[in-house]
C-alpha cells in the first residue's frame, strides 16, 4: 500500500507518509487530497476547504468626530472576538462605536485593541478637544533619516484653529503658515519643531525638542605610523560617523577593526583601502603606505679560515636588516663571486 498526500498551502506541500505532520504558516482555508494505492488499484479523496488557519484580527479606527468635549468613534474590525477602547484620559469602553465626553481640553491618544484566539491588534489616533482657544498638536511621517531628509508634517490641532505658525530650525523652509507643510533637512543634526495654532479667542504652542534627527553620511579617513624595523603599520581611524569598517591592506589581507595594526611580510609600497559605512551609506579612501625596511648591516662567518689546498670553506651570512640580495667576492677562490646567501668556496 502507498499514500500520496497533497496539502494546499502547507509545508511540506506533499507527502508519501501514512500519517504526515504539516505546518501552515499563513492564514487561509486550504484543501487536502489523499490518493491510496495497492496492487488492486487506487482511490482518491479530496476535501476542499478542510484546514482553516486563523490570523490576528484586523483593526482600524474608521472615523472620529468631535462635538465640543464629546468624541464619537467607530471601529472597522475583522475577525475579532472582543474590542477595547482606551480614550487616553484613564477611561475605557468595550462598545464597538462608543461616545466619550472629556472633562478637559487637551490632545488625547486613543487606542483601539481587538482580540481573538490568535492574538491582538491595535490602532490609535490623536483626538484634540478644544472648547475655547485652539489646542496645537502635530505629528510627521518620519522623525529621523539620512540627508536630504524630507518630512511631511501633519497638523493635529483642534478644529477651531484658524491660523498656524510653524518654525523649523535647520529646515527648508525655516517657517511656514501651511496647515501641513513639507520640510527638507539637508544637514546632519538634531532639530526642534514648533507649531503655534490660534483663533480669535487665543493661541496655543506645541513644541517638540530634538524632534527631527538627521544622521550624518560616513566620511573615511585614517593616519598611519610605520615601524620599518618590524615592517608593522599602526592605522589610526579618523573617519566620521562610521558604524563599520573594512580595510584592505594591499597585500591580500583585510580587517574589520576600527584601528588595526598590520605586519607586512616584505618591504614595498602598498595601496591601503578603508571603507566606512553607516545606515546612510559608505565612503572609501585609498592611501599608499611605504615599508622601506632597515638598511642591512653586512656580516659573515666561515667554518674554517686556514688549511691545506684544496681548502673548501662554507661561508654563513650573518647580516641583519631585511636583506634581499647578496654579492660575495672571493679573490683566489672558486667561484670568485657569488649571489648565494651561504656559498661554498674552494681555494
Amino acid at each position: 500500500t502507498s499514500w500520496q498526500w497533497t496539502f494546499e498551502g502547507g509545508s511540506p506541500s506533499s507527502s508519501t507518509a501514512q500519517n504526515p505532520v504539516v505546518t501552515y504558516q499563513a492564514a487561509g482555508v486550504y484543501g487536502v487530497t489523499l490518493t491510496v494505492s495497492n496492487a488492486a488499484g487506487s482511490s482518491t479523496v479530496e476535501y476542499p476547504d478542510y484546514i482553516t488557519v486563523g490570523d490576528v484580527p484586523e483593526v482600524a479606527i474608521a472615523s472620529v468626530s468631535v462635538n465640543g468635549a464629546t468624541a464619537s468613534f467607530s471601529a472597522a474590525v475583522a475577525n475579532a472576538d472582543s474590542l477595547w477602547w482606551d480614550f487616553g484620559d484613564g477611561t475605557t469602553s468595550t462598545e464597538s462605536d462608543p461616545q466619550h465626553t472629556y472633562v478637559a481640553d487637551d490632545a488625547y491618544t486613543v487606542v483601539l485593541t481587538a482580540v481573538n484566539g490568535c492574538g491582538t491588534s491595535t490602532a490609535d489616533t490623536l483626538v484634540v478637544i478644544a472648547t475655547q482657544a485652539p489646542v496645537a498638536a502635530f505629528t510627521s511621517d518620519v522623525q529621523e533619516g539620512c540627508p536630504a531628509l524630507v518630512v511631511q508634517f501633519e497638523n493635529l490641532s483642534s478644529a477651531n484653529a484658524q491660523w498656524f505658525e510653524w518654525s523649523f530650525p535647520g529646515g527648508e523652509p525655516t517657517t511656514s503658515s501651511d496647515p501641513n507643510p513639507v520640510v527638507t533637512y539637508g544637514q546632519p543634526g538634531t532639530y526642534d519643531v514648533v507649531l503655534v495654532a490660534g483663533n480669535a479667542v487665543g493661541s496655543d504652542t506645541f513644541a517638540l525638542s530634538d524632534y527631527i534627527v538627521v544622521h550624518a553620511l560616513p566620511e573615511a579617513g585614517f593616519a598611519t605610523t610605520v615601524n620599518d624595523t618590524t615592517a608593522t603599520v599602526t592605522f589610526e581611524d579618523l573617519s566620521q560617523a562610521a558604524e563599520s569598517w573594512f580595510w584592505d591592506f594591499g597585500d591580500g589581507t583585510t580587517s574589520t577593526e576600527a584601528s588595526p595594526v598590520h605586519a607586512y611580510g616584505q618591504v614595498g609600497t602598498f595601496t591601503v583601502m578603508q571603507v566606512v559605512s553607516n545606515a546612510c551609506g559608505t565612503d572609501t579612501l585609498w592611501q599608499d603606505v611605504l615599508i622601506a625596511g632597515v638598511q642591512p648591516v653586512a656580516l659573515f662567518s666561515a667554518d674554517v679560515t686556514f688549511g691545506c689546498a684544496p681548502l673548501t670553506v662554507h661561508f654563513t651570512d650573518l647580516s641583519t636588516g631585511n636583506v634581499t640580495g647578496w654579492h660575495w667576492s672571493f679573490p683566489g677562490g672558486t667561484p670568485s663571486t657569488s649571489a648565494d646567501p651561504n656559498p661554498v668556496v674552494t681555494y
